[in-house]
């Protein structure tokens, strides 16, 4: 299953900026990516070593797997303005 969520104007500074999307997941393995997605898009941008008034575009997306059998992937874009 399929996944994507973009966040604009995101201030760095906390995972809290970047908040659960209005519509839940699919399955529990999209959730779980979600997580590390979000998590790894934090360390990205915190190692641009911008400013902290910078703001990020961000956009993560994913292939889920019920199971985790195989092939599952997460992309993570961290855009500075």
């Amino acid at each position: 299953m399929s996944w994507s969520r973009t966040y604009s104007n995101v201030p760095i500074g906390s995972i809290d900026h970047l908040p659960p999307p209005a519509t839940p997941f699919a399955s529990l393995a999209e959730q779980e990516q979600w997580n590390a997605a979000r998590r790894a898009a934090i360390l990205i941008a915190g190692s641009k070593g911008a400013g902290a008034q910078t703001n990020f575009t961000i956009a993560l997306s994913g292939t889920g797997n019920p199971g985790h059998p195989s092939a599952d992937t997460i992309t993570v874009t961290v855009t500075a303005p």
